[in-house]
């Protein structure tokens, strides 16, 4: 995606059950690739679509073999994702969340170091909270500073 060169949004929507495994790729590794290519998640997620459950106490864990958790990834990089019986409605539904979407941009503060990572918090003023009570905002955790 930071390839394209072109600036401005970019959205990856996948449909998954939610029930893979990442080879060698954890879920951190891809939120990190995600927000350094300015990229937000969104799923739709079919069939059971669980999100995955921690190893028991003394269970052994492949370190190369992790659960992948896009209602995770969806979170961490400012997407969403939704639990879908019928996941050509929610296509069109997704589809016109992606295109409603503003973009906040603002330069990093002084001194920080390229290529870290900054986190962020998106919130309502007080009287806005209380203007518009059932509103929302969905935005990632941060950015990496370039």
């Amino acid at each position: 995606m930071a390839q394209q060169g072109h600036p401005g949004r970019r959205a990856i929507l996948i449909v998954t059950d939610n029930l893979s495994l990442n080879y060698q790729a954890p879920d951190e590794q891809v939120v990190e690739a995600l927000l350094k290519a300015d990229t937000v998640l969104n799923a739709i997620v079919v069939g059971r679509g669980e999100r995955p459950k921690p190893p028991r106490p003394g269970e052994y864990v492949n370190p190369d073999f992790t659960p992948s958790d896009v209602f995770h990834l969806a979170a961490a990089t400012g997407g969403e994702a939704v639990k879908a019986d019928h996941a050509g409605a929610s296509f069109r539904d997704m589809m016109e969340s992606v295109r409603t979407r503003y973009s906040i941009q603002y330069a990093a503060p002084p001194g920080a170091a390229l290529n870290s990572f900054r986190r962020i918090r998106v919130d309502f003023a007080p009287e806005a909270r209380r203007r518009y009570p059932a509103a929302w905002i969905r935005a990632r955790s941060g950015y990496v500073v370039r």
